[in-house]
């Protein structure tokens, strides 16, 4: 169990101790990230020589390799400047210190001048000899670091904005303590000038990432990869109308990944004038699997990138000679094609891969439908411009999944162009990889080609086999026939001068780019005339390979690419604020006039409510990316931040869980995408629970979270309208009601009318008046969708369905079906109905659930729907609904979504594993979460005299619920709590009595009176209920006294009884664990009974079985039901690995679990950390 620091959550416990900085510094893994290494006019050659990690300091050498070569700045001039700076940015305070350089062609010595003080906690020491420097940074109680490091030209206070600047830029990681040697990153420096001071391209970030302020900028969608051109009559069509106006240094490109360095025409002028254009780098829509693998992404075919003005001047691309090299310039290659890959997917086919571990996060779209044993397939794809000739490898990776039923070990292979490519094999159910490192390119063709797969499996049916993607890694020539050519260096190139010469072109205005470092310019365009008389253009230049990685873009005027669409967004700042209530909105087009009235009835119920379109949160959580991840986003930054933190969360939309599946609405943003999660033995399942937890480690929800699943205003408002009459509703008998339905279970059993029938008497309170449907017990004669339709219609505050269904239907006798749902006229007298079977909530993948037909019918149907989006379980299903009828009967007043969020909690505490998992991911409210249940809250003081009953007695029954005059109605219930027969009273005083007189009809020897009063004027309600016996003593409040014991604890037992005639002796027999009985004594309160002589203490865990027996003065014995008592078992205790956490200071956490039964007081938690000398404790109720 875990609780955080100050607060306990989620019925269970854990310890934390906030740890100030000079106590203890953390030992984990250390990530120091040098990113930016900014020269001035000399070029550095740098490498990263050791870094050691000791206690509480890090040590990082870097070493200036020579030669140290003074490079012409772009006038032509040699510069030599006596002095250099340094500024160290740590945990965003900037210090400085100064090196004094005496600075030669060929030497830089320089001594340290001054140590600088980072707060109390950091000191900063720098020094430099004539081949290295060196800065040590003690830590102070965090796990990363993160420095940026910057040489620039200048003064002391300054650095003029005229300079050039050169770029270098590489990543150390330092991991344990002591480690030093750890590998060398070269960080070369580009030797060239610039238009402006160049900076390199930060480190990436998640793309959960939001802006440091307001979403605000130019917002572009882009579909393909490549170099970008938009101009400034694009941007100010978009709607940035002020474009014009803004100082261009300032303007930066915002992806996914962090700042993308840009190309502007015209900077100097510091104006963005009419025929200025920005030009930058746009990769695809990838999302990385969890293996590592790149696929697409399944919630967007473009990605997204943001014009925005920042508050420093933008990341931009430096200018890089690319001027061919002289003759005499050694390791000169001259490559004739480079390794490009080809990636082969299309999302068009979903399978749930039911056998998939429950865990997994793979991907579940594939390109087609499965490939069964015996089968093969042909997919088509685009190849341009092969080297067939070349004597490198072709490189083929291609993904899949294999799914078998059968015990045997299965057979795939893989052709290209009927060439074999590639075998694997697989068993049961298993991701398929096949990777073949050694196909002949001559096999390849221009345009295009043809992958199949065979799969050689003899089951089948049985063995399925289907693709994901495939990748197709060539050797392509350097041709830009097609006006873009996107390249990179030939394989084995780093270290070398490359001399690329790109032919084909039909312009010689061609320009040639590296990502997201630099143009390249004075480069050779020259004019090649062929046999027939044809000219096209061949682009020479050449590069030092630092790395193979790098990739390069030449481009023709007139092919750069162009966002698919734009627009100007000033959007609201999420990451701080505060609600009760959230609500997220597909478009904000569907906040109608009706959403508005419905949050100012929220709000008039006590909460504070928001309301947020899904765009807005894309643009502050994902960079305006579409998917889940966004939404859960906005949640945790709720939980982190905001004041209110929210208690229910409303997704007001359908969902789809990708725009493969629902490409036009999605475009509209008529759905909200959703995730799926792997289910045991169902596979891929919708879930909204998924959005409400605080990771995977942790599956227990902290919000009440319901959807609405609508599609347009009309459904919206439909929606609202029945939630607001449910609310409103005045109140009536029907809201005392509820209905359990059981259907056959297969092969003719009666499990789920026993589970009803338990849930009745031991879960549901006897106040409330129960209704059944047994399909077992309907006579032939009647049609139990009549007797449903029948008493909907009469009016249900609950009705649950225990039994086989699925999607759209319940039972496989066809009870209810969505052909029925028009037939159910309840206007006025909606229900919340709970669905234990299978995915009756589906409202991303099935076409239309019978859960969101029931919601979305207007006036009639249910208020709210609780289902599995998955399949259902015989015995899970019956355990949750308990844990929920518990929790609504214990706490009447909580919401539905509250209720559901405590009853997956106590559930999934109880029970454990991957089905319980499972169940409380797939179990999805369609409704509004802070609905309350229509059921009387209030339970009125009820009795009545006497208890024990003769055929012709009277019974005077006498209320008490704290109002005045109301109308009651009084049923005589059956011992099964059915009613028997009603009568309706009104009364005027508070307390009230009334005289009725016993049913001559009466069947039963035991039985009840329920009340429910209602005041029509004022709307209030509550209910009661009062047992009786009939010609019987009576027996009532039987339980051990402590009420609750524990394995040190004698016991004796307490009853109420009451007979007809005089009481002459009452006694407790018990069962087990001994054979005994106890004889009972009155107490001073009339009618109650406790047995003299206690029973000694039993062990933890024995269960105790008793019942008492009545003698009367006629001689008549009577005995009880039996009872049984478990004693708890001891507290069993056990921790996991400690951690830490935190956010302004660094604080060790430790969860602690009690599997047993026993609850322990003043537990106390020690943390000791020996190296640190720290010692600190929490103590805690587990």
């Amino acid at each position: 169990m875990m609780i955080c620091w100050g607060r306990s959550m989620k019925c269970y416990g854990g310890a934390r101790e906030n740890l100030s900085a000079d106590k203890w510094r953390p030992k984990r893994n250390r990530r120091i990230r040098l990113f930016r290494l900014i020269s001035g006019l000399t070029g550095v050659l740098c490498v990263v020589l050791t870094a050691d990690a000791s206690r509480d300091t890090l040590r990082i050498l870097l070493q200036f390799e020579p030669p140290y070569m003074v490079m012409p700045s772009p006038e032509g001039d040699l510069a030599a400047e006596s002095s250099r700076h340094i500024f160290i940015l740590s945990n965003k305070e900037t210090v400085e210190t100064e090196w004094k350089v005496e600075e030669t062609a060929h030497s830089a010595p320089a001594r340290r001048v001054a140590d600088i003080a980072l707060g109390s906690e950091n000191t900063l020491f720098l020094e430099q000899d004539s081949k290295s420097a060196s800065f040590s940074q003690r830590v102070a109680g965090r796990d990363q670091e993160r420095y940026i490091i910057q040489i620039r030209v200048g003064s002391k206070y300054g650095i003029p904005e005229s300079s050039n600047e050169w770029v270098s830029r590489g990543v150390l990681t330092v991991k344990g303590e002591n480690l030093s040697r750890l590998r060398k990153d070269r960080l070369n420096s580009l030797l060239a000038g610039s238009e402006t001071p160049v900076q390199t391209q930060r480190e990436s970030e998640p793309k959960t990432r939001s802006f440091s302020g307001p979403p605000r900028g130019l917002k572009m969608w882009i579909g393909a990869e490549g170099m970008v051109e938009i101009t400034r009559s694009e941007i100010e069509a978009a709607g940035w109308k002020g474009v014009r106006n803004v100082d261009p240094r300032f303007l930066q490109i915002i992806g996914t990944q962090g700042e993308v360095p840009l190309y502007f025409t015209g900077e100097s002028s510091r104006r963005f004038g009419a025929s200025d254009r920005i030009l930058f780098w746009a990769d695809a829509a990838w999302e990385t699997a969890s293996s590592g693998h790149k696929r697409k992404d399944i919630f967007s075919s473009q990605n997204v990138y943001w014009l925005r003005l920042g508050d420093r001047h933008g990341m931009r691309l430096a200018r890089e000679d690319g001027g061919l090299p002289s003759s005499s310039m050694k390791n000169v290659i001259h490559p004739r094609s480079f390794p490009y890959t080809q990636h082969v997917e299309e999302n068009n086919y979903f399978l749930r891969l039911p056998d998939a571990p429950t865990r997994s996060t793979g991907d579940h779209w594939f390109y087609s439908s499965s490939i069964v044993g015996g089968e093969h397939r042909n997919f088509e794809f685009f190849l341009h411009d092969p080297d067939i000739y070349s004597q490198d490898w072709v490189e083929i990776e291609l993904f899949g999944y294999g799914e078998s039923k059968i015990l045997q070990i299965h057979d795939v292979d893989l052709y290209l162009n009927n060439r074999h490519a590639g075998t694997a094999q697989w068993q049961f159910t298993e991701p398929v990889l096949i990777k073949e490192s050694r196909f002949s390119p001559s096999f390849l063709k221009e345009g295009k080609n043809t992958l199949t797969l065979v799969n050689r499996s003899s089951a089948g049916e049985l063995s399925k086999l289907h693709f994901d993607w495939c990748k197709v890694t060539y050797p392509r020539l350097y041709s830009g026939t097609s006006g873009s050519l996107p390249f990179a260096p030939p394989g084995g190139s780093a270290g070398s001068v490359c001399r690329f010469s790109l032919e084909g072109f039909q312009s010689p205005d061609v320009r040639v780019f590296k990502k997201d470092i630099s143009r390249l310019w004075n480069v050779d365009v020259r004019a090649v005339v062929d046999t027939l008389g044809t000219t096209t253009y061949r682009v020479q230049f050449h590069d030092e390979i630092v790395e193979e990685t790098a990739r390069y873009a030449a481009v023709q005027e007139g092919h750069f690419l162009k966002p698919d669409s734009a627009v100007y967004v000033e959007d609201e700042d999420l990451s701080y604020g505060g609600a009760d209530y959230l609500i997220v909105l597909p478009d904000d087009s569907m906040h109608t006039h009706l959403l508005q009235n419905y949050m100012e009835f929220r709000q008039s119920r006590g909460l504070l409510v928001k309301a947020v379109s899904i765009e807005t949160i894309y643009n502050n959580f994902s960079l305006g990316m579409p998917g889940p991840r966004a939404i859960r986003g906005l949640i945790e930054a709720a939980r982190r931040d905001w004041n209110p933190v929210p208690r229910f969360v409303l997704l007001a939309g359908d969902g789809h869980v990708s725009d493969q599946r629902h490409q036009d609405r999605v475009r509209t943003r008529a759905l909200l995408p959703v995730p799926v999660v792997q289910t045991v033995k169902f596979g891929a399942v919708p879930s909204d629970h998924w959005f409400v937890v605080r990771g995977s480690d942790d599956p227990l929800p902290d919000m009440a979270i319901g959807r609405w699943p609508v599609r347009s205003t009309r459904e919206l408002d439909a929606v609202i309208q029945k939630t607001l009459d449910y609310e409103q509703a005045p109140a009536d008998a029907w809201k005392n009601r509820y209905l359990l339905i059981g259907a056959r279970g297969h092969g003719g059993q009666d499990v789920f009318r026993i589970q009803s029938e338990t849930l009745i008497q031991e879960s549901m309170p006897p106040s409330l008046s129960p209704r059944r449907l047994y399909l077992g017990q309907i006579d032939a004669s009647e049609s139990a969708t009549d007797s449903l339709i029948g008493m909907w219609n009469q009016g249900l505050a609950l009705i649950n369905f225990r039994g086989h269904g699925g999607g759209a239907v319940w039972s496989d006798d066809r009870l209810l079906t969505l052909q029925d749902v028009p037939s159910i006229q309840n206007r006025g007298r909606l229900p919340v109905v709970t669905s234990m079977t299978c995915f009756t909530a589906d409202f991303a993948l099935y076409s239309t659930s019978l859960g969101e037909s029931l919601v979305l019918t207007p006036e009639t149907g249910a208020a709210a729907f609780w289902g599995a989006t998955g399949v259902g379980w015989v015995w899970n299903d019956y355990y949750l609904l308990e844990e929920l009828l518990d929790i609504a009967a214990a706490q009447p007043n909580l919401t539905l979504g509250e209720a559901i969020m405590k009853a997956k909690q106590i559930y999934y505490l109880t029970y454990q594993g991957e089905l319980a998992r499972s169940e409380i991911y797939q179990y999805t409210l369609l409704g509004d979460p802070a609905l309350g249940f229509a059921f009387p809250g209030r339970v009125m003081e009820l009795d009545c005299s006497p208890r024990s009953l003769t055929r012709n007695d009277s019974v005077e029954l006498t209320g008490q619920d704290g109002t005045g005059s109301r109308e009651l109605t009084l049923e005589w219930a059956l011992p099964d709590r059915s009613p028997h027969s009603v009568e309706h009273r009104s009364v005027d005083n508070n307390p009230w009595e009334q005289t009725l007189s016993l049913p001559s009809d009466f069947p039963a020897l035991k039985g009840g009176i329920r009340v429910y009063a209602r005041d029509p004027v004022s709307g209030f309600q509550s209910r009661g209920y009062v047992d009786f016996s009939l010609n019987s003593a009576f027996f009532s409040d039987i339980g051990p006294d402590p009420a609750e014991p524990t394995h040190r604890d004698s016991l004796r037992f307490r009853v109420r009884a009451e007979d007809a005639g005089s009481i002459q002796s009452v006694s407790c027999v018990i069962q087990a664990p001994v054979n005994d009985t106890l004889e009972a004594e009155p107490l001073a309160n009339a009618g109650w009974y406790r047995t003299q002589k206690a029973l000694a203490p039993v062990n933890p865990g024995t269960t105790i079985s008793y019942y008492f027996v009545v003698k009367n003065e006629q001689g008549e014995q009577w005995e009880s039901d039996e009872h049984t008592l478990r004693i708890p078992s001891l507290a069993w205790l056990m921790t996991r690995e400690p951690g830490l956490s935190g956010k302004d200071s660094v604080m060790l956490e430790c969860p602690v679990r009690n599997f047993g039964e026993s609850s322990v007081r003043n537990l106390v938690v020690r943390f000791q950390v020996p190296l640190a000398g720290f010692t600190g404790s929490d103590t805690l109720m587990i």
